[in-house]
Parts: structure tokens; sequence; C-alpha cells
């Protein structure tokens, strides 16, 4: 699964990309750009922020361009749920809610070739609250950084808030991979990546709030 992350300052944007005009804005804002393969998988993060002040965000707001026959996985409580793209509909339910730092396992759909999503918004900055919060579950969390920056998970607050046993997983253009907090050691392999935009399987033995302080200054 390829990756591109691009971000803009406002008058870049507004020089090169036409933008609707009653979106504005003091941060900057870019996207983020995920290849998935014919009929592949992939897990994709919600890293940025609403450029309209929204906490919240449904799957269309997420893929903001994604084709017919895309299916978005996500885990809620102990089951899995799903939306779906269809004719004359769009995403369907497209009632369901997420927020900044949620990530979704999206299916690509058949038959078209590689299809690229893109994940658009506003970097979190000096308007947001300095840290972010995602509410990992007993079980199984859909995660991603909140920020849109790569980070070695030793330097985050994940790696101190999980305990000893806990897995986080990852899909690797065709197969799994998966870092894992050992007793004695910690975080095994110790250079595991959180990379903007790409979202993890936690398995945590145990409920925690994720509260990660944003890793940069500006903007």
């Amino acid at each position: 699964m390829k990756r591109i992350i691009a971000v803009l300052t406002m008058a870049s944007v507004l020089a090169g990309v036409a933008v609707a005009e009653d979106v504005t804005s003091v941060n900057a804002v870019g996207f983020i750009k995920q290849t998935i393969a014919d009929d592949g998988w992939g897990i994709v993060a919600m890293p940025l922020s609403s450029t309209t002040g929204a906490v919240e965000f449904t799957v269309a707001d997420i893929l903001v361009d994604a084709p017919l026959g895309t299916v978005a996985w996500f885990w809620r409580g102990s089951l899995w749920n799903f939306e779906s793209v269809l004719p004359f509909v769009g995403w369907s339910p497209g009632t369901n809610k997420f927020i900044r730092g949620d990530a979704l396992f999206v299916n690509a759909p058949s038959g078209g070739g590689p299809v690229t999503y893109t994940v658009t918004g506003e970097v979190p900055g000096a308007d947001t609250a300095g840290t972010s919060t995602v509410v990992v579950a007993s079980g199984w969390t859909l995660v991603g950084f909140s920020y849109p920056v790569d980070v070695l998970l030793t330097n985050t607050a994940l790696a101190s808030a999980a305990l000893d046993g806990d897995v986080l997983w990852w899909w690797d253009v065709d197969h799994w991979a998966f870092a894992s907090k050992l007793p004695f050691v910690g975080w095994n392999p110790s250079d595991a990546m959180l990379k903007a935009g790409q979202g993890y399987f936690l398995n945590a033995a145990a409920g925690f709030d994720w509260t990660e302080p944003k890793p940069y200054v500006w903007p």
C-alpha cells in the first residue's frame, strides 16, 4: 500500500487547488493518499481535523472519493460493523461517527484496478487542544496516530500506556505485521513506526485512554 502525504499552507491551497468558498482556516491543510490494490485491504486512519470545526466524522468525511463497491469495516464493542458505497446512495448507512485517531479497515472494490483513497483535513494546530485522546477498549480497537506525522512507537504515549502482552497489528501490503510489548524488553521490534494515515489493530488486555500530546510546535 502506497502513501502520499501533503501538508499545504492555506495560501498554497488557494493558489493551486480549488476549494469551497465557505471553507476558511488559520492552520495548514493537506491530504494523505493511500493506494490499495484491486480487491485488496488497507487500514486507513484519520489524523487530520475537520476544516469546519466538527469533532466527529462520518465515513464519507474520511474517505471522500471512495468508488462504488468500497467497504469500510470497523470494530465496535465486540462486533464487526461495516459501511459500503452503493449506487445512487453513497455510503450506507452513513450514520456511524468517528473521531480523529480512529481507523477503518478498507476493502477496495474488485475489477477496477488499484484505488487511491484520499483523506483531507486540517493539521491539528493552535486552535485545537494540545492533546488528543483515543479511547482504547479491552480487546480490539482500530486506531491511528492522531497527528499527520510519522513517529516511533516507542516515542508515543501509547508505548507507555499499553500493558505487557498488548499487541499492535497492521496490514503491510499483502500480509500482517505486528509489534508486541514484552516484559523486561518493551516493544519488539523497537523500531516499529506509527505512520501518518496508517491504521492499526490494537489488542489490549485492558482499556485505557491514549492521550497523545501534539508532537510539533507549528501550527
